[in-house]
């Protein structure tokens, strides 16, 4: 099949010099926000199943918080009942101190450590 093609090595490949730019080009560049932005339309997925969402909330919850996100008020405010006992302060009193409320997050989490220690 290769019968009289050029050689085409490692150390002199043909490369197409345009692909890379086309790659970065403007239009890419907002397809792939806009693509982005699509997943942050909802909190969650609608594959979660809805025996599964009180957990998924919860959890969502606190990973937006280990990674600074700022949506990460919503993700505690859908977390509701399901959460156990203390979680919620807890969650907002981390939420708290992200947020440079120091006097807040104390009492938020002065609750929550005080349950700790008296169980």
């Amino acid at each position: 099949m290769a019968a009289g093609a050029a050689l085409n090595t490692d150390d002199r490949t043909r490369l197409e010099y345009r692909a890379p730019r086309r790659l970065l080009a403007e239009s890419w560049t907002e397809e792939l926000a806009q693509y982005i932005a699509s997943f942050h339309a909802r909190l969650l997925p609608d594959e979660v199943a809805p025996g599964d969402l009180p957990s998924a909330r919860l959890a969502a919850a606190e990973s937006a918080l280990e990674l600074n996100d700022a949506r990460a008020v919503e993700w505690i405010a859908e977390v509701g009942d399901v959460a156990p006992a203390g979680r919620i302060p807890y969650l907002q009193g981390r939420l708290a101190l992200q947020q440079n409320r120091p006097q807040e997050a104390a009492k938020l989490l002065g609750k929550r450590f005080r349950k700790i220690l008296t169980s």
